[in-house]
């Protein structure tokens, strides 16, 4: 017995792109990218995006206004910087200008805790070098404003720079992040079964635990809908990453066998 929806149909969040497609034809052999710093998502561009692509996205989304976005860009279009980007494997950190910086923050403020409670003193840690630590915490040094408040606001302003659809369901930060590793596994699956589909994936409210995930459609779009009831476990920070990415592996093989098979009927 299917789960009874109250919405009758799913509602869209976000202005970015909704569609990916699965195709991997060009791909030989595949590689699969993890986007750690999410650069290919805040665009909305898949991965394996063509130069030309990257570019048409940057103009799509006005990017010259995003710091971000343009340090973003000038990184995927460096193909040396592109290849070490795209290499990097989940759980481990591709030092970039935030990174750096927030390592540089991270630190700094600990250098000023020990000089306040008297466990070290500036000339000890700095040796005598002349600039205040107390700038580097205080000031955000690409932005000029004061960091804590300026951070804030930008990333709330920063979106993942693409759509996706929700059914009696509620949408929380971590909605985004889970449905993009569902995207991309999706991609993969039906990709490696040389499946040519056109795709959108959303997430929907499952109370009875009845499905693991659906197929929709809304329009001219086949939205893939992950059910809600591991999101839980998906989003617990004290579950490793690892696992959650082979939960939803057999899960999307299962939806990329069935999801081919349906198409074909239909």
């Amino acid at each position: 017995m299917t789960a009874v929806l109250t919405e009758t149909r799913p509602r869209l969040v976000g202005d970015g792109e909704v569609d990916f497609s699965t195709c991997l034809d060009l791909e030989r052999p595949y590689v699969f990218v993890w986007d750690v710093n999410g650069y290919y998502t805040a665009l909305g561009i898949s991965t394996d995006a063509s130069r030309l692509q990257i570019r048409e996205a940057y103009q799509r989304l006005e990017g010259w206004n995003s710091f971000r976005l343009t340090y973003i860009v000038k990184q995927l279009l460096d193909p040396e910087k592109r290849e070490v980007y795209d290499k990097i494997p989940l759980g481990s950190i591709f030092v970039d200008y935030w990174v750096e910086t927030a390592l540089r923050r991270a630190a700094a403020k600990k250098n000023i805790s020990l000089m306040a409670s008297g466990e070290a003193t500036y000339e000890k840690i700095y040796g005598g070098l002349g600039f205040d630590a107390k700038d580097v915490v205080d000031k955000d040094p690409w932005s000029g404003q004061y960091g804590d408040l300026h951070i804030v606001d930008q990333l709330e302003k920063e979106d993942y720079g693409w759509s996706y659809y929700l059914w009696d369901t509620d949408d929380r930060s971590e909605v985004a992040q889970i449905l993009d590793w569902w995207r991309n596994l999706l991609s993969v699956e039906v990709g490696t079964r040389n499946g040519k589909l056109r795709l959108a994936v959303g997430l929907f409210g499952d109370p009875d635990f009845q499905e693991q995930w659906r197929v929709h459609w809304v329009g001219y779009r086949t939205v893939v809908l992950l059910g809600d009831h591991p999101m839980d476990l998906l989003v617990s920070k004290a579950i490793p990453s690892e696992w959650k990415i082979d939960f939803l592996r057999e899960i999307a093989r299962s939806c990329a066998s069935e999801l081919l098979e349906f198409v074909d009927l239909n």
